[in-house]
């Protein structure tokens, strides 16, 4: 059946785009939607975010501000981009605000990561991942500082690592609608504890 998407006009690109879609669930992702780069907005004052006193993690990896080139460097990025996939992991809240969000985060970026790579092999060459949160503290955590940062030296996870979606102030709430999900998923029998909620990823492609 045809993917209700009018800027895919190819059905080749229809196909290929489907495979990359499936994929996204078979490595765990609770959905997934393709969209028109588009509806990918960029904010400066959520970029801000990430700078301090708002976050710790500022300047602390190469994934994050200032190491990264923020919303102008990303519109600029996206004239040579025509599709998106974005997808979710669900996590129990007592999980998410816990020490196991490290765990949790790392299976985001693994997820991004994984298809931008399938995404290269299905013929799209400049397929970029971004995930969320800061990669030292998901990664590297054991280690004194991010060695692409402290000693100008090549990344200790680049197959899994993935810049943050903040960093570039992308807004994930406006993602979240036009893929028609609720920023936080309501379940009237869930405990707060248990509500799943919802991470994001996402992965552009010319």
């Amino acid at each position: 059946m045809p993917l209700p998407f009018p800027w895919i006009t190819q059905d080749e690109d229809r196909t290929i785009l489907e495979k990359l879609q499936n994929h996204a669930i078979e490595l765990g992702a609770e959905s997934a939607v393709l969209l028109d780069t588009h509806r990918i907005i960029t904010r400066d004052d959520l970029a801000a975010l990430c700078k301090k006193p708002g976050c710790p993690n500022y300047g602390i990896a190469a994934s994050c501000p200032p190491y990264v080139g923020g919303p102008q460097a990303l519109l600029q990025d996206l004239e040579h981009y025509t599709h998106a996939l974005f997808f979710r992991v669900h996590a129990p809240k007592s999980q998410v605000f816990s020490a196991m969000l490290p765990e949790i985060m790392g299976q985001v970026h693994t997820i991004a990561a994984s298809l931008e790579y399938k995404a290269l092999e299905l013929g799209f060459s400049k397929a970029k991942a971004f995930a969320g949160g800061s990669c030292k503290n998901i990664f590297c955590q054991d280690q004194p500082d991010c060695q692409v940062v402290a000693q100008n030296g090549p990344c200790r996870n680049p197959t899994l690592a993935r810049p943050s979606m903040s960093g570039f102030g992308i807004d994930v709430s406006a993602l979240a609608t036009a893929a028609g999900w609720p920023m936080l998923d309501k379940n009237a029998n869930a405990t707060m504890d248990d509500a799943p909620m919802p991470l994001y990823g996402l992965v552009i492609m010319g």
